[in-house]
């Protein structure tokens, strides 16, 4: 599905949610943050139980940013996982909380 079409979907009120993932590796449960891929393994989930609500998937870079190039091939798994009628949107923006600075 093109980003136009994507778009239309949350316009004409079919679907509305944005989703934010900004996975704290310390904070996820032990199961998942003992995994080879933690934060994959955290969004993959919380893709699989909401994407039938969400119209977008947020992930916030820094915290991927923080995991060097592992985490950016798991910011990209995350990213492919994201449904086909989903947007995504890099949330990029720093200093805006503490973990983001």
């Amino acid at each position: 599905m093109d980003f136009n079409s994507k778009l239309r979907n949350v316009t004409d009120g079919k679907i509305g949610l944005c989703i934010g993932l900004d996975p704290v590796l310390d904070r996820l449960p032990e199961t998942i943050r003992t995994s080879r891929e933690p934060l994959y393994a955290f969004n993959s989930e919380i893709i699989e139980r909401t994407h039938d609500i969400a119209a977008a998937y947020k992930p916030n870079l820094a915290f991927y940013e923080a995991l060097g190039d592992e985490g950016w091939r798991q910011l990209e798994k995350t990213v492919q996982a994201v449904p086909d009628k989903c947007l995504v949107i890099a949330d990029g923006k720093r200093g805006d909380i503490g973990s983001t600075a």
